[in-house]
C-alpha cells in the first residue's frame, strides 16, 4: 500500500483501495503521479475513504476522510512540492528504474 507518513507524526495518509500498487509501479511514470490543483484536485474515493490532493502556493495538500463523500476530513496536511515530486521519484525508480541502454558494437 502507498502511505504518507512522517518521522514525527507516524502514518498520515494513503491509498488503502490500491492493493496491487507494487505491480503497477512497475508502469509508473512521472505524469502517473496524483496530484492536482485548485480548481480540478485529484479525488479518489472507494466505500469507506475519500482522499483529495491538490497543489497551492508551493505545497502539495493531501486531505483524507473515512467517507467517499466527506466534506469534512480527519486527515490533512501538507508537504512542499518538491518534497512530494522527490518522494513519488524514488517509489517510482525502485519500482520502474531508468536502466541505461547496453552499448552496441
Amino acid at each position: 500500500m502507498i502511505v504518507f507518513s512522517s518521522t514525527e507524526n507516524g502514518l498520515l495518509a494513503g491509498f488503502p483501495a490500491w492493493e496491487d500498487a507494487d505491480r503497477d509501479l512497475r508502469h509508473f511514470v512521472a505524469e502517473d503521479v496524483p496530484l492536482g490543483d485548485l480548481d480540478e484536485p485529484y479525488d479518489d474515493r472507494d466505500e469507506g475513504w475519500r482522499i483529495v490532493l491538490f497543489h497551492y502556493a508551493g505545497y502539495v495538500y493531501v486531505l483524507e476522510g473515512d467517507d467517499p463523500n466527506a466534506t469534512e476530513f480527519e486527515s490533512f496536511f501538507r508537504v512542499p512540492r518538491d518534497d512530494y515530486f522527490r518522494a513519488w521519484a524514488a517509489l517510482i525508480d525502485k519500482f520502474n528504474p531508468i536502466l541505461p541502454m547496453a552499448d552496441k558494437e
